[in-house]
């Protein structure tokens, strides 16, 4: 007994309080139903019992669930007062601060899967509100079990119940499946029984609270499907099953967003019946754009328009930005030719059609192999739509006019013939009405410039222009380079692309890191072909610190102090790939030394990078090497790495190398398989021990006989197991055509279990 307790414990003096005592040395809960089970008889149980968790509700709340569990028994625990215990329970634990809170909750969460096991249907029946707070804070797997027990113990729920647990699952990505058929369930089965003849009555306007029984026995709440506070969470739950996380496509395999299951998921919340507001039809559209599945994304669209959805911007957006990414002239010119006025007011819908434009043009330029130093001439073009709605003095500032050069008619541009007609489509501002542009404006504008410069003269007095701008202070090219290294990575991937220029790109590292305070004298970024050079400086300092103090009193950033951008994994990645296409091996090793030092951490694109300069320069060994550690640090193999791949296969002498490397990767996959049986074992392990609770609580109150038989067979195949074979996880497939992992316990030991609670619910 806790210190300072002794008075309180006057009122709980008797039987209960020394079985307790009993019972709190015990350090596990089979040992404690075992002194419980084994030193009492039924009638002494049945007297002692209350008073005994009574007393651990008021001085030993967090071992209360376990003494719960195990001295619970069928023939003396009354239903209410196990209900009442829970509730007390869950009601003390959302007095603790966060941490112990979850841990408590979850701990509740647990002994309500324990309990409601052994016991026979409709035994125990809990609040509405306990559950769905248990729903709220449980995870994902727990509530998905919790509800298919309760379920198959025809345990009542009222609609707003089946929400809270769809609604935690549908923020689980592999719980999104579960949430919409629970959401079909409710509706379906709301649908049959208001066309029944058999359906509750009650005034016009009321919410109906009549439980009925549908389907085997189990209990729905009937509802009114045109309520508004029904259609509300409709709504918030079909948006949360069909929204896809960011980067879901780099999740790895297993990932239950595919096209199919996106698609499926759509047409089966159609087939409910209930409009679909425009909010969820948007995070549907998001979803399927995202798959690059075009003809879905327009067929969606149109269902939007016939159900009176107006589209907002964001839809248009959406849209634009898929037929971008796919390269779709088509796509784009629907979309601007669809698209209301109102929505081509939008500076959005502006800057994806410049983004648009450039990347179709790019695009061509590579599918026509112009070769390098490769020039797209779209800045023309992207200037014509940008004078339309954006005012030219801040883009006329940052490219001086005399850098401007002709439209390049080498080829036959297949892209502005089609765009031509979107020039027409999209409506001029007046100039008073014009909009000053906006960072991402610029940068879009920056990037077309400078991939359109095709003398590298040109490109190296951009720099010092746009360098001289950034000593001066200018506003704009502040707000270009605030958490952004666009501007410095374009320039750069320009630069390398000219041969003979990589000095320049060193230095124009070299700039990144002093202004940014991070090079010194042992990191600084020199040119690894040891060819130094001085970077272009500006004149006129004093003219130049005049300026700046003139322009940071004019043009006060609201966002806090301007901080000049590290270089970013961006920019390492640009001059590692202009190195390696200059053939320059061991200077590009040191400049991804050197990326490291300085604290960026290479993503995929760093490595595919390697392995395609190493494949390039015949250095075998090092791409086969490198293509290892790809594989080790849990990259997947995308279409530029199986492209490699290819090549190095079939080069003769390096079959060997490749064959060694496959050795190395399998090998490393088979120590995680190992790792991944081992976790599943223990699990196995622990779902064992979880039906032994439940025979104990079943056996020692009515069949010890059969209980000792049941726990002695599950034993028996446990050494069994662990001597020879063990069993290995089972999939099942369900009806959507998701997979479950489901851990199966022996069956010897599934079937006596499976006997012993059969002949319990007989009697």
């Amino acid at each position: 007994m806790k210190h300072g307790q002794t008075g309180e414990t006057e009122h709980f003096k008797g039987e209960g309080m020394e079985d307790l005592k009993l019972l709190l040395q015990c350090n596990s809960v089979e040992s404690m139903r075992a002194a419980w089970f084994g030193g009492k008889r039924l009638w002494q149980r049945k007297r002692d019992w209350e008073n005994m968790i009574l007393s651990a509700m008021h001085f030993y709340p967090e071992r209360t669930p376990e003494l719960l569990l195990a001295t619970i028994d069928l023939h003396i625990t009354p239903a209410e007062f196990v209900v009442d215990t829970i509730c007390y329970l869950f009601e003390r634990a959302s007095l603790l601060p966060a941490r112990e809170q979850e841990e408590r909750q979850l701990a509740i969460a647990r002994l309500l899967l324990d309990i409601l096991g052994p016991f026979p249907p409709r035994y125990f029946t809990f609040p509405q509100w306990l559950l769905g707070r248990v729903a709220s804070v449980s995870p994902a797997p727990l509530v998905k079990r919790l509800h298919w027990v309760l379920f198959s113990k025809y345990h009542p729920f009222d609609w707003n119940t089946q929400f809270k647990f769809a609604s935690r699952l549908a923020r689980d990505p592999k719980g999104k499946g579960a949430a919409l058929r629970i959401l079909e369930k409710m509706i379906v089965k709301s649908r049959r029984m208001g066309s029944s003849r058999r359906r509750p009555t009650g005034k016009k306007g009321t919410r109906f609270l009549r439980f009925i029984t549908l389907g085997g026995g189990r209990v729905y709440q009937w509802v009114k499907l045109d309520d508004p506070n029904f259609q509300r969470r409709f709504a918030e739950l079909a948006t949360a099953i069909v929204s896809v996380p960011e980067g879901w496509k780099h999740s790895g395999e297993g990932s239950p967003f595919t096209l199919q299951l996106l698609n499926t998921r759509f047409k089966r919340l159609i087939d409910i019946g209930i409009p679909l507001n425009h909010i969820t039809q948007t995070a549907m559209l998001q979803a399927i754009c995202s798959t690059g599945d075009l003809d879905a994304a327009w067929n969606l669209y149109h269902h939007m328009l016939e159900q009176g959805n107006k589209p907002d911007v964001r839809p248009y957006l959406l849209l634009l930005n898929a037929a971008k990414r796919a390269g779709s002239i088509e796509s784009i010119m629907r979309v601007i030719l669809d698209a209301p006025a109102e929505v081509l007011q939008s500076r959005y819908i502006w800057n994806e059609v410049l983004s648009a434009v450039l990347t179709v043009a790019t695009q061509e330029c590579i599918e026509k192999k112009v070769p390098r130093p490769r020039t797209v001439p779209a800045f023309d073009f992207m200037l014509q739509i940008y004078k339309k709605f954006f005012k030219l003095e801040p883009l006329d500032k940052l490219l001086p006019s005399h850098l401007l050069t002709p439209f390049d008619t080498t080829y036959p541009w297949d892209w502005r013939a089609k765009l031509a007609v979107v020039m027409d489509k999209l409506p001029a501002r007046r100039k008073r009405k014009l909009v000053n542009p906006g960072a991402d404006t610029l940068r879009i504008m920056l990037h077309g410039y400078v991939k359109g410069l095709s003398n590298a003269s040109l490109l190296v007095n951009f720099y010092a222009h746009f360098r001289t701008l950034l000593k001066d202070g200018d506003p704009y090219v502040l707000e270009l380079l605030r958490d952004s290294t666009q501007p410095y990575d374009v320039i750069i991937k320009a630069v390398t692309d000219h041969p003979g220029l990589l000095k320049v790109a060193a230095d124009i590292l070299n700039d990144m890191l002093r202004d940014a305070g991070a090079a010194t004298a042992s990191g600084k970024m020199s040119d690894p072909s040891e060819e130094h050079s001085q970077t272009v400086q500006g004149r006129h300092a004093k003219a130049r610190r005049r300026r700046r103090r003139k322009n940071s009193r004019s043009h006060r950033s609201t966002e806090g102090p301007f901080v000049h951008p590290l270089p970013s994994v961006h920019t390492w990645n640009a001059i590692l790939a202009g190195f390696f296409r200059e053939r320059r091996v061991r200077q590009s090793w040191r400049i991804f030394e050197l990326m490291r030092q300085h604290g960026v951490e290479p993503n995929k694109v760093t490595w595919n990078t390697l392995i395609a300069g190493y494949t390039a320069t015949r250095e075998n060994q090092l791409a086969v090497e490198t293509l290892v550690q790809f594989e080790k640090l849990g990259y997947k193999a995308d279409e530029s790495t199986q492209r490699q791949m290819s090549i190095l296969s079939k080069h003769g002498p390096t079959r060997r190398l490749m064959e060694e490397a496959d050795n190395q990767i399998q090998m490393s996959r088979h120590k995680w398989k190992i790792f991944r049986t081992q976790k599943r074992l223990a699990e196995m392990q622990a779902r064992r021990e979880e039906h032994l609770r439940k025979i104990y609580t079943l056996g020692m109150g009515k069949f010890p006989t059969a209980a000792a038989a049941a726990v002695a067979a599950a034993k028996a195949a446990d050494e069994a197991n662990a001597a020879g074979k063990t069993e290995t996880p089972t999939e099942t497939e369900t009806k959507t055509g998701e997979k479950e992992e489901e851990l199966s316990p022996t069956a010897d030991f599934f079937k006596m279990y499976d006997e012993l609670i059969f002949q319990a619910e007989q009697q």
